[in-house]
């Protein structure tokens, strides 16, 4: 990831160790915060720093799709809140559950967008997935769980690839060693490659969808508070139709497909103006 990062993604000098700094700098135009679970309060690095405290008194902030993962926040919390999401001049979020967070704490109505991986094609991700070297193969199912996997579960994944006579790829799973080192073009790979993802994760839901796979969603396992809110919010905004199997999961079919690149790029139409509306009004 590091290298990756070097290579490909041009970050700041400047580092923040507590959230008492200021960034003091004229040529900043504006702070932009983003994006996944920026404002989830159950984080321990959460803190005034979510909220771009670094800056200086007047120097606009923009949100993009900020997430805040959780459905509800504390009463003891809103008035960390409340100072925070109020000093944001543009404020965006990527969930129906923040959208209804910010109207209940600081009463002002938010546009939700896209989660920036949306916002490229899928063919400039098929163009990163191609610099990869790593052998994929090509009969697979990919699991991919940020929480346990329980062995209900992994029976269940076991028997389906069994059934469909296909192997079972593991990532962020210590047991699978091949994976477990895979880099960020090897991620995106993966997921294209897939005959299948079964995940908690909902970024794996973003890149299923815009590789149009079957893929089976879980609630993560080992969380005290739900994060589901995200992948919810995802299903609704891309009119996904889905399915509960007796396992507990929903489940997403090839066939669900069918409007999604309209769908798509009606959101994507939608988020970029927003992007664009929000730099506009500094100049």
């Amino acid at each position: 990831f590091e290298a990756f990062t070097e290579k490909n993604i041009a970050t700041s000098n400047v580092i923040l160790t507590s959230d008492k700094q200021k960034i003091r700098n004229k040529s900043i135009d504006a702070v932009v915060i983003g994006s996944d679970q920026v404002w989830n309060y159950t984080f321990a690095r959460f803190s005034n720093i979510d909220f771009a405290s670094f800056v200086s008194e007047g120097t606009p902030i923009i949100s993009y799709a900020a997430s805040f993962g959780v459905s509800q926040i504390p009463k003891k919390l809103h008035q960390q809140y409340i100072a925070g999401l109020s000093r944001i001049k543009s404020l965006s979020v990527r969930e129906i559950s923040g959208q209804g967070i910010v109207r209940d704490i600081i009463k002002r109505e938010v546009p939700i967008v896209l989660d920036p991986t949306l916002l490229l094609s899928t063919n400039q991700w098929k163009a990163l997935a191609s610099s990869s070297t790593f052998d994929t193969g090509s009969s697979y199912v990919l699991v991919y769980m940020l929480g346990e996997l329980s062995a209900d579960r992994a029976s269940y994944i076991n028997e389906y690839a069994l059934t469909h006579k296909l192997k079972v790829k593991r990532l962020n799973d210590i047991s699978d060693l091949e994976l477990y080192t895979a880099n960020p073009q090897d991620f995106v790979k993966l997921f294209l490659n897939a005959k299948a993802v079964f995940t908690d994760s909902f970024h794996a839901c973003v890149f299923s969808v815009l590789f149009k796979k079957r893929f089976e969603i879980f609630n993560r396992i080992g969380e005290s508070v739900s994060m589901n809110s995200r992948i919810e919010s995802l299903i609704e905004i891309l009119k996904l139709k889905t399915k509960n199997s007796e396992h507990g999961s929903q489940i997403i079919e090839v066939t669900a497909y069918t409007n999604i690149d309209v769908t798509l790029e009606s959101a994507k139409t939608k988020s970029l103006k927003y992007i664009d509306r929000a730099l506009t009004q500094l100049l």
